[in-house]
């Protein structure tokens, strides 16, 4: 059974505004479904000052984007088919759209933030529009994010 399952990450990169650290443009009735995200930082390690930053997941979101596109890779190698799902990081961040799931992440944590179970995974459709992660507010000090999520399409 060929595995659809596809990851894009993104390493260091400087945050200091609520950006969409994720916007996914999807393709004609290819569901995509988000399985996990994984979030480390590289800057405030020696800190004392607590900071727990909230991100979003969204779907039917309007504009955001306009950053750099990330390189999506197949799980399974034998996987040939084309990506159907468009992955930009560090983009302006996005508006509306529905608010789907929550994350918090205690940034002197890094690792896993969220894996799903399969009933607990996201599922979006192209007739949803985009989506995005969305980080909901600037972090205190500019941090250097390094983040990975993983999706199954189909």
């Amino acid at each position: 059974m060929l595995n659809l399952g596809y990851t894009a990450s993104q390493d260091a990169q400087a945050i200091t505004t609520a950006v969409d650290l994720f916007h996914f443009t999807l393709a004609d009735d290819v569901p995509f479904m988000l399985w996990s995200l994984e979030m480390a930082q590289t800057t405030d390690l020696a800190s004392t000052d607590q900071e727990v930053l909230r991100l979003g997941f969204y779907r039917g979101v309007t504009g955001g984007g306009g950053g750099t596109g990330l390189t999506e890779v197949a799980l399974d190698d034998a996987n040939t088919r084309t990506i159907s799902t468009a992955v930009v990081g560090q983009g302006t961040a996005s508006t509306g759209g529905t608010l789907v799931k929550m994350f918090y992440w205690n940034i002197f944590q890094a690792g896993p933030l969220w894996v799903a179970t399969p009933e607990a995974a996201i599922r979006v459709r192209q007739s949803t529009g985009t989506a995005a992660i969305r980080l909901l507010a600037a972090p205190a000090d500019s941090l250097t994010i390094s983040a990975e999520v993983t999706w199954f399409e189909g």
